[in-house]
């Protein structure tokens, strides 16, 4: 998700109407100018809408939402630590 881009979206466009530039916003967040502009220009032309994302294209994810968290957690443990011999 995508969805890290949604709060940031938010601060370019209320950044931008607060008369912050573009490249103000870039160095705040540490983000590109034409990712700055993309979010401003949807927010212009949508309103709040144009801050979600898009649907994507391609395969859908085989992983269940509800088994995500645990496979996250256990790809920061080491082998040893799952049972596995080194």
């Amino acid at each position: 998700m995508r969805h890290r881009t949604r709060g940031f979206s938010a601060w370019f466009v209320l950044l931008s109407n607060d008369g912050k530039r573009v490249a103000e916003s870039c160095a705040l967040f540490q983000r590109e100018p034409n990712g700055v502009r993309k979010w401003i220009k949807r927010y212009n032309r949508y309103g709040i809408v144009g801050l979600y994302d898009l649907p994507r294209t391609g395969r859908p994810q085989k992983v269940a939402p509800q088994v995500k968290p645990p496979i996250d957690a256990d790809l920061q443990k080491s082998p040893q630590q799952l049972g596995f011999l080194a």
